[in-house]
């Protein structure tokens, strides 16, 4: 309805001044009507009635002769071409500083500007309002697109700007809908608001490094593929409750594929938030900072590789990429905001440092969804509570060259199947792997905690714990209310366990302690209640109070001592004397009996005299070959003789390949298996090899 009362009053306008517009002159068929005898200039007009310029292509003259006399033409008459819908072409001159709405109103064809285009109204609406140009060609003497020049200008499929503009106004473009590509020239340093936004047709978008300003919405709904070579200003978080807000050049754009070239150095805060249809992001090397949220919410990018030049990437940055399949964080970056990757999945590598954070809901990581995490060569320091709570970290991977490791960094990491701490690490965070599973390679030094339940690995659900041959000590609490953990392998080179280190770890079996060790903490494996064999070496002096309280189920003490070590009162109270067989040095049994924590605990003293200890083990045969289905029964000889442990374990490399019971081999499918049998800590191998059975 506006639409239609401004075209009636613009026609009741134009039809009372007929006369006073009518041509003084035509010359080539153009009509004109001198606007100042003095200053020799003239207007481009209608002749009457309409439609005299139907059918013709019209290049406008920046000059023309009339009775001897040369006028500059330096404007067009209110709806000159109106009705002129067959128009093959119009070239406007760079002599024209005067251009009103509704002139082009209904012309087809080609567009050729070589002026500056002042600015529309919005309501009213700009210079080419109802065009239908199919073709438009912004010439290289034009400084200016105005204001709403072209708004609403859905015919427009072809659209080439020329070097030379260096100002495209708000709204200039603005639901262009079949603009199919869009080349920004070089001289081109302002881009206004909105001024593309609804080109919903682009397959391609190029903007150069010259644009120093972009306004808020100017691609909006714009799509298919951008190139962007300026760098990006900061926009604001959207807010439906605010009067005014900045939402950013390219928000909730549709753009699916992204290059950032290399003259880029900023991408503002919130510059592509909330861009759903965006699969693809092309940084080149040369940006430095991505601002807060710059690519939040986009929530269909496939992969986030930060090129070696960025140092800054700002909170929430990729927050919400929820189907990444791979992330790169490069050695570069200096500093990572709060929840920069929050959500993400895939595979991420990193290779910088990364920061502490007040708790998970703040970490760099936090609800990340990263199934494999690699941390490369120049990682040296994890934060606080990086990784806490990402469940679905299913391997990780850790840098040898990491020293430290802060509180929380992985707590809760759950299904991690393998973890591996290297050897340079010197500080492990207070739960800094709490309640994680799987496996655990520890090999480095583990600090003690200042308090129960501050150790690195506090209720952790390993089922299996290996100490490095490099690791000396375990510290306070380490390993506190480890209830799952079963098996545990200790360093050859440990010398000290400290306090409440494998407290509560109520499934431990077996424990054996190499040469080396001299002291075992207070209550450090307190209530150990599967416990069932332990061998103590000689050179342990010392056993804290309560270390071994409640361990119910031990069989079997081994002490290769002469002289006892020195315990508490309670060190193996709630050991029953009556199950419990001590097998200690021949002659020893004197002193143990009046030794403090050993005393009239044990009245079934091993009889027989001195602890014999395993030298080696060895089997009949070291290879063998079997066929599907076919036993072997293999022999072990421990040595000496008479070593006091001389209880043989089987196993084998590859059960599916062929399994071992009490030393008979049984041969299963094709392949090859090792078959280890050990005693104490010595062990010898038999190579199985099974062939097919024809």
């Amino acid at each position: 309805m506006k639409h239609i009362k401004h075209w009636l009053a613009t026609m009741a306008m134009l039809l009372c001044c007929v006369a006073a517009n009518a041509e003084d002159f035509e010359v080539g068929g153009i009509y004109y009507r001198i606007s100042s005898e003095s200053d020799r200039t003239v207007v481009v007009t209608f002749s009457y009635p309409f439609g005299g310029y139907s059918g013709k292509h019209v290049e406008i003259p920046s000059s023309v002769m009339h009775n001897g006399t040369t006028y500059r033409v330096t404007g067009i008459d209110l709806m000159t071409f109106y009705g002129c819908s067959d128009i093959k072409s119009i070239t406007l001159p760079n002599s024209i500083t005067e251009l009103v709405a509704t002139t082009f109103d209904g012309c087809t064809g080609e567009l050729i500007v070589n002026c500056d285009i002042p600015d529309g109204e919005l309501s009213g609406g700009g210079i080419f309002i109802g065009s239908e140009f199919t073709k438009v060609t912004i010439g290289k003497d034009v400084r200016n697109i105005g204001n709403n020049a072209f708004g609403g200008c859905s015919s427009i499929i072809s659209l080439t700007i020329q070097d030379g503009v260096t100002n495209i106004g708000n709204t200039a473009f603005a639901g262009c809908s079949n603009i199919n590509s869009l080349t920004l020239p070089q001289s081109v340093t302002s881009i206004g608001h909105s001024a593309f936004s609804g080109c919903c047709s682009l397959t391609s978008t190029y903007i150069p490094n010259s644009v120093t300003n972009i306004g808020e919405d100017a691609f909006w709904e714009c799509t298919g593929k951008l190139t962007i070579n300026c760098n990006i200003p900061d926009a604001e978080a959207y807010n439906p409750t605010a009067e005014l807000y900045n939402a950013g050049a390219f928000y909730n754009t549709e753009f699916s594929e992204i290059i950032i070239g290399e003259e880029v150095e900023y991408i503002g805060k919130y510059a592509f938030y909330d861009c759903e249809s965006l699969i693809s992001v092309d940084f080149h090397k040369g940006v430095r900072n991505i601002g807060e949220s710059a690519f939040g919410q986009c929530e269909n990018l496939n992969a986030i590789i930060i090129p070696n030049s960025v140092i800054s990437i700002g909170d929430n940055a990729f927050e919400d990429c929820v189907r990444t399949t791979s992330v790169v964080i490069p050695n570069s970056v200096a500093n990572i905001g709060e929840r920069a990757f929050a959500n993400c999945a895939g595979e991420l590598f990193v290779n910088c440092n990364i920061p502490s954070a007040d708790s998970e809901d703040t970490a760099v990581f936090s609800d990340s969804q990263f199934s494999k995490v690699t941390i490369g060569d120049d990682v040296t320091s994890i934060g606080d509570n990086a990784f806490k709570g990402c469940v679905s970290i299913n391997s990780l991977e850790l840098s040898q060259h990491i020293t430290s490791i802060g509180d929380y960094a992985f707590s809760n990491c759950s299904n991690i199947k393998t973890i591996t701490i290297p050897e340079n690490v010197n500080l492990l965070g207070t739960q800094a792997f709490a309640y994680c599973g799987g496996k655990l390679v520890v090999n480095c030094d583990i600090p003690s905690a200042a308090a129960s339940s501050q150790g690195a690995f506090y209720s952790g659900l390993f089922t299996e714990v290996i100490i490095g041959d490099k690791v000396k000590s375990i510290g306070d609490y380490a390993f506190e209310s480890c209830y799952s953990l079963k098996s545990l392998t200790l360093s050859n080179s440990l010398e000290t366990i400290g306090d409440y280190a494998f407290y509560l770890c109520s499934n431990i079996v077996t424990l054996t302690f190499s040469e080396g060790l001299t002291s075992i903490g207070d209550y450090a494996f307190y209530c150990c209640t599967s416990l069932n064999s332990l061998t103590i070496p000689e050179s342990v002096a010392s056993i804290g109070d309560y270390a071994f309280y409640c361990c119910t189920l031990l069989a079997k003490i081994t002490c290769h001592s002469t002289i006892p070590p020195t315990c508490g009162v309670n060190t193996f109270t709630g050991v029953s004397p009556y199950y419990t067989s001590l097998e200690i040095p021949l002659g020893s049994e004197v002193l143990y009996r009046s030794a403090e924590g050993w005393k009239n605990l044990f009245t079934n003293v091993g009889g027989g005299g001195n602890v014999v200890a395993v030298t080696g083990i060895t089997l009949s045969q070291t290879e063998a070959t079997l066929v599907e289905g076919e036993t072997l029964t293999l022999t072990a000889t421990v040595l000496p003789s008479d070593a006091t442990d001389n209880t043989v374990t089987w196993s084998s490399s590859k059960e599916s390949v062929a399994t071992v019971t009490n030393g008979v081999v049984t041969a299963k499918s094709v392949g090859v298996a090792i078959i280890t049998a050990k005693v104490s800590d010595k062990e010898a191998t038999c190579v199985v090899t099974v062939e097919k059975d024809v």
